[in-house]
């Protein structure tokens, strides 16, 4: 770090905030999202999506089909991502980030006369690359904790 210059450690700082910013914006707009163009503007087109209930999926309509089926599935279960410890290493125009996230859903039961609220913890890991002058998500993985 002694040999970075003041400009390159700003671009580093900046970088990091960066990063950690699309990582809560992916938690927020997987809970908020109104469209599915929201969601699918934080990724590359040739995003790899890996997930706990899906199989791997590539490319900018797995994107689409991943966006859409989250705003929909809203309807019907509530939810709230809680993201926090996220780590960063960045390499150029490319990063890798993992994040601890807590989610915490409503079921109904009984007609929708009771809801009981459940919770999935577990991490995310990332790995972005910078395209023009934002960072996108170009592979996201999903492990939930065993425990």
């Amino acid at each position: 770090m002694a040999d970075l210059t003041v400009e390159q450690r700003i671009t580093q700082l900046q970088d990091r905030l960066d990063l950690q910013d699309l990582v809560h914006r992916y938690a927020q707009l997987n809970d908020y999202s109104e469209t599915p163009e929201e969601l699918i503007s934080l990724f590359t087109d040739d995003a790899v999506l890996v997930g706990v209930f899906r199989e791997p999926a590539t490319g900018a309509a797995a994107v689409r089909s991943y966006a859409e089926s989250i705003i929909a599935m809203r309807g019907s279960v509530p939810y709230r991502h809680h993201v926090s410890n996220i780590l960063t290493t960045v390499d150029g125009d490319e990063a890798f980030m993992t994040a601890f996230f807590i989610l915490v859903y409503r079921h109904a039961i009984y007609e929708g006369a009771v809801q009981l609220s459940r919770v999935h913890y577990g991490n995310f890991e990332f790995r972005a690359r910078r395209v023009g002058d934002r960072w996108l998500i170009s592979r996201r993985v999903v492990r939930l904790d065993p425990s």
